[in-house]
């Protein structure tokens, strides 16, 4: 019994070390991080999407319903907004936030889907529908931003 509480207490202590170093991981520009957004449809016309962004500032937008650009795009993304990217990701604790906010009775909502994962070893994927957190909103919005401004036609 003893070797497993403290089998667990050093996983515990090694998840939590690895939550705090992937935001400090972020703010590094070698940091090696793919960022994914998947979005579902509402009753009306919310844009449905997936869009992978990977550090070196390619990204993968694939417009699926109601944006204004349909279809695959490749990009690359400016330093600038890669910056800010990393800053909005790191100043989240993506990796604290829980993995699903969702009520089931509540209709007529899409859900974003995020996944961070850092250096191919550190993973996690937040599903928010309903009464997300703000550091969740935040970055949804960033990326809703940055999806407007990249990929949308003028």
């Amino acid at each position: 019994m003893r070797k497993i509480l403290i089998s667990f207490g050093a996983l515990t202590l090694m998840t939590s070390c690895g939550a705090g170093q992937g935001a400090a991981a972020l703010k590094k520009k070698s940091t090696e991080f793919t960022f994914e957004v998947s979005t579902t449809p509402c009753f009306g016309t919310c844009p449905v999407y997936d869009l992978t962004i990977k550090e070196s500032g390619l990204a993968v937008y694939n417009g699926k319903n109601f944006p204004k650009t349909n279809g695959e795009v490749f990009k690359n993304l400016p330093d600038a907004e890669m910056d800010s990217l990393r800053e909005v990701l790191a100043a989240s604790n993506f990796f604290e936030l829980d993995s699903v906010y969702d009520e089931p009775t509540v209709t007529d909502l899409p859900s974003t889907t995020m996944t961070l994962t850092i250096n191919e070893s550190s993973s996690k994927t937040v599903m928010g529908r309903y009464e997300t957190p703000e550091e969740f909103d935040r970055v949804k919005a960033f990326i809703e931003r940055l999806r407007r401004r990249n990929f949308e036609k003028k």
